[in-house]
């Protein structure tokens, strides 16, 4: 899927009362913050998720597919995992980006039939990760933030 990269800045005091905590602490407090935060988003995810059954999967697959991990880079850095299969790495929910971008329809068929391949249509795209991300983003921020700005004083005092 897309890899989307936010640098969080502003609040300087915050920042350097974070730089300043013990690394353990900082770790400890950075993913205490982000996890909550991440769940926002993914749960808009699966709310704009209409899981329809198929041959292939029952109803529901892709929307419980929907999952979020978080990753320390560093002592101050993170990385941030929402999607289908994003902590478990199997892949249930691998047909979620083509629900996401759209695709051609390119039947398996048509080798024995004389198509050889060829695209014989599209279906378009019905994003629902980048609308819950878009919609969302602000008040996870929001929420690190808090989160963030009452762990730096309950560690300082």
């Amino acid at each position: 899927m897309d890899r989307v990269t936010i640098q969080v800045s502003g609040d300087k005091e915050l920042a350097a009362q974070f730089k300043a905590m013990p690394a353990a602490v900082a770790r400890e407090n950075l993913v205490a913050a982000l996890d909550p935060s991440a769940k926002i988003i993914e749960d808009a995810m699966r709310g704009n998720i209409h899981d329809q059954a198929s041959r292939e999967h029952p109803a529901g697959t892709l929307r419980n597919s929907i999952e979020r991990k978080v990753t320390l880079r560093t002592k101050s850095r993170v990385a941030i995992n929402i999607g289908p299969n994003a902590a478990s790495g199997e892949t249930t929910g691998f047909y979620g980006r083509f629900l996401e971008l759209g695709h051609a329809i390119v039947p398996s068929w048509g080798k024995k039939r004389g198509y050889k391949g060829n695209v014989i249509g599209h279906v378009p795209p019905h994003p629902f990760e980048r609308p819950a991300f878009d919609d969302n983003v602000g008040a996870a921020i929001d929420q690190i933030n808090d989160r963030l700005r009452r762990a730096i004083t309950a560690v300082i005092r």
